[in-house]
C-alpha cells in the first residue's frame, strides 16, 4: 500500500504478481511432492531400512547396486546427508541415511530429478515417516488454498481502491 499511496504503481503490482509467483511455484512443488509419494506408497513400505548400518559409502553402493560417484553426486544435490566418521571423515550411512538412498534409488528409477528427490526427502526428514509427509501435506495444500483466497481478496480491495482513486480523474 505504501508503494500504491506514494504514487508507485508499477512497484506495487510487482509485489503483488510476486505473491502469485511464490503461491506457483508452491503448488508446483507441493504436487511435485505429492506424485512423488504416491509413487512411493505405491512401491515402498515406511521403512525400507536395511537392518545393517552403518554402511560405508561403498558398502551402500554395493547394496543399491549403484556406483559410488552416484552417491557422492546425491550427496552433492542435497539428497543425501550422510554423517562423516570423526577421525576419518568417511561418509557414515546410518540407518535413515540408507531408507532415503533407496527411496531415491527408487525415485531415480522412476525418472524424477534430483532437485525434486532432496525436496520430497526433506520434506519426509521433516515429517519422519511417509505417513506424516501425507499427512504434512494436506496441511500445506489447506494453507495454500488460504493463502490463494487472501491474495485473491487482497486483489480485488487493491482493485476497488485504485478504482476509487481514479474516478475522480474520469468524472471531472
Amino acid at each position: 500500500m505504501h508503494a500504491v499511496t506514494g504514487g508507485q504503481l508499477d512497484e506495487a503490482l510487482e509485489y503483488v504478481d510476486d505473491g502469485h509467483a511464490l503461491l506457483a511455484r508452491d503448488r508446483s512443488t507441493l504436487r511435485t511432492v505429492e506424485a512423488a509419494l504416491s509413487h512411493l506408497g505405491a512401491t515402498a513400505p515406511d521403512t525400507v531400512v536395511s537392518a545393517r548400518a552403518p554402511y560405508s559409502v561403498g558398502e551402500l553402493a554395493r547394496h543399491l547396486e549403484l556406483n559410488p560417484a552416484t552417491l557422492r553426486t546425491w550427496e552433492r544435490a542435497g539428497v543425501l546427508t550422510p554423517r562423516r566418521d570423526p577421525r576419518s571423515r568417511h561418509r557414515q550411512y546410518l540407518a535413515q541415511d540408507v531408507r532415503d538412498a533407496e527411496l531415491a534409488h527408487l525415485l531415480r528409477r522412476g525418472g524424477r530429478p534430483l532437485g525434486t528427490i532432496a525436496t520430497v526427502l526433506g520434506e519426509l526428514r521433516n515429517a519422519g515417516s511417509l505417513d506424516a509427509l501425507a499427512r504434512a501435506l494436506e496441511g500445506w495444500r489447506r494453507d495454500l488454498t488460504s493463502r490463494g483466497m487472501a491474495q485473491l481478496y487482497a486483489a480485488g480491495q487493491l482493485s476497488t481502491y485504485l478504482d476509487a482513486l481514479d474516478r475522480p480523474t474520469r468524472t471531472g
